[in-house]
């Protein structure tokens, strides 16, 4: 459905059971989403909806004018990847690079021990007490294997930094005195 938007047509659409949208006369990709409880406005850009936030705390004017802002210099964010479909890439991409005993190391750390949060919000200390319960060598190893997988998000732009820039192992490598 499209409309004039103002504030008084914002403020007389109805919530419903079903979610709908409201597309706006003057700007034809931005409008208003209506939930069970919620007005957020949307813009939508490559069947893609990309949110500038809820009404009343967005007024009508600050979103239109963001709407315009990312029309003129073509900002569309990317949504992130959900750490689970990022774990299966990187399995994927490392299953015939790297030998099949370490691949279920990795497997085993990325899938029980890596944070179940979303990339984005994952910091050092999350990571130190997601391995924590592990023995000192199997902590190391885990922190090695969430190093690479995080630095191979970053190159894949699914976070935009890394969260471990100098982060040292959490417990020290002892070397051995002899070798059989």
């Amino acid at each position: 459905m499209r409309r004039n938007l103002t504030d008084a047509t914002i403020k007389t659409l109805p919530f419903g059971e079903k979610k709908y949208n409201v597309w706006d006369l003057n700007l034809p990709t931005f409008g208003v989403r209506v939930t069970k409880s919620t007005r957020t406005f949307v813009l939508k850009k490559d069947n893609r909806y990309h949110t500038l936030g809820r009404w009343p705390a967005v007024s009508l004017k600050q979103a239109r004018e963001e709407a315009k802002r990312r029309l003129a210099l073509k900002y569309f964010p990317q949504p992130t990847t959900a750490p689970p479909d990022a774990i299966d890439q990187y399995l994927e991409h490392q299953k015939s690079r790297i030998r099949p005993g370490s691949f279920i190391r990795f497997r085993l750390h990325l899938l029980r021990d890596f944070p179940k949060k979303r990339l984005e919000n994952v910091t050092s200390n999350d990571l130190h007490d997601a391995i924590k319960h592990l023995s000192p060598s199997q902590a190391n190893l885990a922190f090695t294997v969430f190093k690479v997988f995080l630095n191979h998000c970053v190159q894949r732009d699914y976070i935009a930094k890394y969260p471990l820039q100098g982060a040292k192992l959490p417990h020290k490598v002892v070397t051995r005195d002899r070798v059989l």
